[in-house]
């Protein structure tokens, strides 16, 4: 294989697709990328046999071929070049040279022949979403993804598209959150229903920009792919039911307060400076006529702290969380005022839109379950 390209173009095309590298995988040649050079066009591709990334770019192919590299060091050697023209070529005992004018780099490099390739997936529905918002929804919902592998279908959100608008939901067994967006798809007819991977959603944020760029979306039976610009992702879907977490929505509201977002992470940010990250100390809220007074209790101190909110249903009501899982949830909102409300000392905080403010009363919704408060 011998072919030569531009230096940019080729760390355009490597740098998505060392973001589909399994490190650890039991098939060894899927710890490296895939570089083939055929008919002018280099590919390049990356797969874990859950989700895989190829990308194209044209070149001056001299010689046709393909080897597997590691992908790190090929990627920081194509990064540590001056700009201009690199030439990449292998030979037969599967030595890959990069070479420029002023550096010659040899890596070691595995026999492609048996590379198990993407799975080769065409479904029959086709839409659009833009990047910006599709990119906004999932770094607002992503934190409550499982982590634990044993609840396989909570290791992913569930993806809700009716007509043009879309909804997200993850959940961990700790807390819920939900966004809504309006406007996304080009299409009024569609009628979605599945659960992306996390892992895989969080390498679509990393491969997708903050504009307002369309990206292509092909839905098949078990699998969802994206293509824009010149890469191509695609992803196995999960399976499995997903908890209607509107069932676990108390009717009753005991608290119900028109809370500053700000003021309120403010406060919790303080609280957690003296919480010792290996010990579980909870964060105390005491609801209270318009005022919630903020205290926690460590072995490293004491804080209290107290803001004004305003009422919507007088009540009061003492209740505890983990900061971090409450801090999380405030900090993807992004807005002015939320309604906060409590029913007992042991139900759920269910944090939505300011009941005063303009747009969808359901573009979000976040759930935390409150953890038991001792007598200290």
């Amino acid at each position: 294989m011998k072919f030569t390209a531009d230096k940019k173009m080729l760390l355009r095309s490597i740098t998505p697709v060392c973001l589909g590298v399994a490190p650890k995988n039991t098939d060894p040649l899927l710890e490296g990328i895939y570089i083939e050079a055929s008919g002018g066009v280099i590919t390049m591709c990356s797969y874990d046999r859950e989700k895989g990334i190829r990308t194209t770019l044209e070149a001056d192919v001299e010689k046709e071929g393909k080897i597997i590299v590691d992908a790190q060091k090929t990627s920081a050697i194509i990064h540590s070049l001056p700009d201009g023209p690199v030439t990449v070529e292998s030979d037969e005992n599967l030595i890959l040279r990069i070479i420029t004018d002023e550096a010659d780099f040899q890596i070691s490099g595995k026999d492609a022949s048996n590379y198990p390739g993407l799975p080769e997936v065409r479904g029959d529905l086709d839409y659009t979403l833009q990047q910006n918002k599709i990119r906004s929804m999932i770094n607002k919902t992503l934190f409550a993804v499982s982590q634990d592998d044993s609840k396989a279908t909570y290791t992913g959100s569930l993806f809700e598209i009716n007509g043009n608008s879309m909804r997200i939901t993850a959940l961990d067994g700790f807390r819920v959150s939900m966004r809504s967006e309006e406007g996304l798809t080009e299409r009024d007819d569609l009628d979605l229903r599945f659960i992306m991977p996390g892992k895989a959603q969080n390498d679509l944020l990393r491969l997708i920009s903050d504009n307002d760029q369309p990206i292509s979306v092909n839905m098949a039976r078990k699998h969802i792919i994206f293509t824009f610009d010149n890469v191509y992702f695609i992803t196995r879907l999960l399976d499995g039911e997903f908890l209607d977490f509107r069932k676990k929505i108390p009717p009753q509201r005991t608290v119900c307060a028109r809370i500053n977002t700000a003021r309120f992470i403010d406060s919790i940010e303080r609280a957690a400076l003296i919480i010792d990250e290996r010990i579980k100390s909870s964060i105390r809220l005491n609801f209270d006529g318009g005022s919630v007074n903020v205290s926690v209790a460590t072995m490293l101190g004491r804080f209290k702290d107290e803001f004004s909110y305003e009422e919507i249903v007088s009540g009061s009501l003492e209740i505890g969380f983990n900061h971090k899982i409450l801090l999380e949830a405030l900090r993807a909102i992004n807005e002015e005022y939320i309604t906060v409300s409590l029913s007992h000392n042991l139900g759920p905080m269910i944090i939505t839109p300011d009941e005063k403010s303009e747009g969808n009363p359901d573009r979000f919704l976040y759930m935390i379950l409150p953890v038991q408060l001792n007598n200290g």
